[in-house]
């Protein structure tokens, strides 16, 4: 029989653990992020060609919203983390 000190994680695993927890958590968050300014920068760029944008015109419009969206979310971001770690 196994004794119970055989069976517990010790602290190299725990590190790993955490560190692994950590990079999956942050990978998550990275699609969610991508993933909203996507649906926001896709509703503002479709919108802007229904109303009558030029195609091209709308696509490039459609990129500088993405691009603002996921860098606001990443401020809001850095700016709840020091909040909570600082």
């Amino acid at each position: 029989m196994a004794s119970r000190n055989q069976s517990a994680i010790g602290p190299d695993e725990k590190l790993l653990l955490l560190i692994l927890g950590v990079l999956v958590a942050g990978m998550i968050l990275l699609g969610m992020v991508f993933g909203v300014a996507n649906g926001i920068a896709s509703g503002i760029s479709g919108f802007l060609l229904e109303a009558g944008l030029p195609a091209e015109m709308s696509r490039d419009l459609g990129k500088v919203v993405h691009w603002v969206v996921v860098g606001l979310l990443f401020m809001g971001l850095v700016k709840v983390a020091s909040q909570i770690f600082g």
